[in-house]
């Protein structure tokens, strides 16, 4: 009973880091769309500016709430995404779940309403003047579009990434069923490297784990021939 306690509390603690994960990533990937999308939309409706002068005005913009709020929406939004479209274990199992999930919970819409705030706050707090306010809010619409086009775009990128990734480890898989070090190695150091550019997916992320495991137990004997079956077995296993 104790041992089955442990279990499970183990595994909803993976479960919330995944989640948590999941959640940091998509708020440092949408913030940086945010931030080049506002960028965009300053040089648009303000074209006289110098480069100095936009990013003093996109960072007054963002810092009267935005980023915090930013942190606010995806969590909630995603949390009550997920609800919608029936997201039980608290973790995206694909990108298509992400999609629908940031679509489901108006992220883009809560955007758009947190950005309107931040320039109203930016104004009455005369950082930038009431002007300046209304000539960015009548760009708002190509912001928008902006973030909504390039979170699609981050997303769609994201699904081509775990592709690549899933291929890169089955080629592992393959090498090692050959006893192929070299190759194995040559692969391991290129999901290392795509590993740090995709949303924490709880089936990639156990895949790539127990490929970890296998690296080290390897590391450990200095020679593959030297690994028995059984602890090739245990070394898979998620721990």
């Amino acid at each position: 009973m104790e041992l089955l306690e442990h279990n499970n509390t183990l595994k909803n603690n993976i479960n919330l880091d995944i989640d948590n994960r999941q959640k940091t990533f998509l708020e440092t990937n949408i913030g940086k769309v945010v931030d080049s999308a506002v960028d965009l939309g300053i040089r648009t409706v303000l074209p006289n500016l110098i480069e100095d002068q936009v990013i003093d005005i996109k960072n007054i913009i963002l810092d009267q709430g935005f980023k915090d709020g930013l942190s606010e929406i995806i969590n909630t939004g995603l949390d009550f995404g997920k609800s919608a479209i029936g997201v039980l274990t608290g973790n995206f199992e694909n990108i298509s779940q992400v999609q629908m999930a940031v679509k489901k919970g108006g992220i883009i819409d809560s955007i758009s309403r947190l950005l309107d705030f931040s320039i109203n706050l930016a104004a009455k707090t005369n950082l930038i003047s009431n002007d300046m306010a209304s000539v960015i809010k009548s760009g708002k619409n190509t912001i928008m579009e902006n973030i909504t086009v390039k979170v699609e775009n981050e997303l769609t990128s994201q699904i081509r990434e775990i592709e690549k990734l899933d291929k890169y480890c089955n080629k592992w898989q393959e090498a090692l069923e050959n006893k192929d070090l070299t190759e194995m190695n040559k692969i391991y150091r290129n999901i290392q490297k795509h590993e740090q550019e995709i949303i924490p997916i709880e089936r990639v992320i156990n895949n790539i784990r127990k490929i970890d495991n296998i690296q080290k137990l390897i590391k450990s004997k200095e020679n593959i021939e030297d690994i028995t079956d059984n602890e090739l077995v245990l070394a898979g296993k998620i721990i």
